[in-house]
Order: C-alpha cells, then structure tokens, then sequence
C-alpha cells in the first residue's frame, strides 16, 4: 500500500454551473501513512455524519497539485509562512465554494511533510476535520500519488460527457 493516496471514493452526479466542476465532482478520500490515516475525515454536523470523504471538484484539486508540484515537491517548511507560501502548500487555498482541508505539504528534497491541525468546532459549511496529521512520506511516493490521481481526473474528463459534447459526431 503506498503511503499516500488520493482516492475517488465515487463519481457525483451534479447540477453545477462550472462543467469541470460538473464533471469531476466526486467524494475524495486522502490517506497517508502505513495504516491510511484518513486525512479527510470529517465531522458534518449538517447531516450528521462522521465520514472519512469530502465532496469536492476533483479538478480543482488536481489542478492545484499541478500549478504548485515544483514548490510543493521542493520548497521546504516556512515556521511563519508568508500568504504566497501557504496559497501554494496549503490545500485550504484551494479555490472554490468548497470546504478544504488545511493540509500543508512541505519538502526537505527526499520527503514531503504533510501536516493537518484537528479543528475544535465546525466553520460556517458545518464541517468539522478530526485529524491531526504530523507525518513524512516518500518524495517517490508522493509523486505517484500525484500521478495516480491527476491521471484518474484526466480520464474522466476525457471520457466523461465534456469530451463528448465537444466532438462532434
């Protein structure tokens, strides 16, 4: 098992305005470490429920992921980070009307650290993240998961109804 992953749990059927967002709408699973910690765990008071996804446009965090890879795989920790290094280590910048993790990656060349600070109440979406996440996982297996998962979004993009509403038949 990799010590990374980033999991489609399921494929969501959406009315949303945005076809990327449309398209790529799933319920996210991010684990890490030996034991697959769920990074995503989340307490949602609105439906309440303790489930280990969140439902997130999968594009717009594998766009995320490609925009930051150089400095998410090599720019080290900052211990007073700057707004421009957490808008490109932390998944909380992640744009969008979406409740993301603040999961920081930093990198000391050979590994990546990711660490996540439980949250002690829910914020205004009712959504409360129950981990705290303190841990380093291979540069190699981060890049994989990276693969892995940028590759599973393409695929569905490509194949979805966005590509075949753009051929004509």
């Amino acid at each position: 098992m990799s010590e990374l992953e980033f999991e489609i749990v399921d494929w969501l059927g959406a009315t949303l305005e945005d076809p990327l967002e449309r398209e790529t709408l799933a319920s996210l699973r991010i684990t890490v470490g030996p034991n697959g910690t769920p990074v995503t765990e989340v307490d949602d008071s609105f439906a309440h429920t303790v489930r280990r996804h969140i439902n997130v446009p999968a594009h717009s965090v594998a766009r995320w992921l490609v925009v930051n890879w150089w400095r998410l795989r090599w720019e080290p920790y900052r211990f007073h980070p700057s707004a421009d290094w957490l808008h490109s280590h932390s998944m909380a910048a992640i744009s969008g009307d979406y409740v993301w993790p603040a999961l920081t990656f930093s990198s000391d060349g050979e590994f990546i650290h990711l660490r996540l600070h439980a949250e002690t109440s829910p914020d205004v979406s009712a959504l409360r993240y129950l981990r705290d996440i303190n841990i380093d996982v291979s540069a190699a297996d981060f890049e994989q998961a990276v693969e892995r998962f940028c590759s599973k979004v393409e695929a569905r993009i490509t194949h979805g109804s966005l590509a075949s509403a753009s051929c004509p038949s």
